[in-house]
């Protein structure tokens, strides 16, 4: 017996919704080409449902009273920019515009309707071990990393008041994350007294 099911990874997300997951079924289906593995139940009380994104399955729910708590996921495709123009046509907000970082992989973010935010990940260079390298000497790459490969930018998107802190050096920063005095009343966001990774 398989440890891991057929069709499936070691590792599945879950998306959680209050009651918006049929809503985050479509939107997922139409910007990814993704195919629906089915669902237990109807809107607006989905108890379970699965979507196949490229290999990969990804796992929906909605619950009344759940927390707005966003997913974070990344993802590769094939074509970046089309992908990204399929989200905003449907009501995505572009966090980063793509952006090609020093390993070969040109990055972009957006915020779904639903509260979730996407990285879009398309391979643009193979660059050797010398490559690589250089390519971690150079300036531009690395500003480009900090500013668009990692959390910055997406700060000051999330309605949440977060403190940085870059003594832990470019991979890897300390946050605390609170929620923000005024922040916006969409949809999104951290509803948590208090947030540390």
């Amino acid at each position: 017996m398989n440890v891991v099911p057929e069709g499936y990874h070691t590792v599945t997300p879950w998306l959680i919704t209050q009651g918006r997951t049929a809503e985050l079924i479509d939107f997922i289906v139409e910007v990814f080409d993704a195919t629906e593995l089915g669902r237990v139940g109807e809107a607006p009380e989905i108890g379970h449902a699965e979507v196949r994104i490229g290999d990969s399955v990804v796992m929906l729910f909605d619950v009344p009273k759940w927390p707005k708590t966003p997913a974070f996921l990344r993802l590769y495709v094939a074509d970046d920019a089309e992908t990204l123009k399929r989200a905003t046509d449907r009501g995505a907000r572009v966090v980063t515009e793509p952006t090609e970082l020093f390993w070969g992989d040109r990055v972009s973010r957006f915020a779904d309707p639903f509260g979730n935010l996407w990285w879009l990940h398309q391979r643009v260079a193979e660059p050797s071990a010398e490559e690589l390298d250089a390519r971690m000497q150079d300036p531009a790459f690395m500003e480009a990393f900090l500013s668009k490969g990692r959390m910055r930018g997406l700060l000051e998107e999330m309605p949440v008041k977060v403190v940085l802190n870059d003594d832990c050096g470019i991979m890897g920063a300390a946050l605390t994350v609170e929620p923000a005095v005024n922040h916006s009343p969409e949809p999104h966001g951290l509803e948590l007294a208090h947030v540390q990774f």
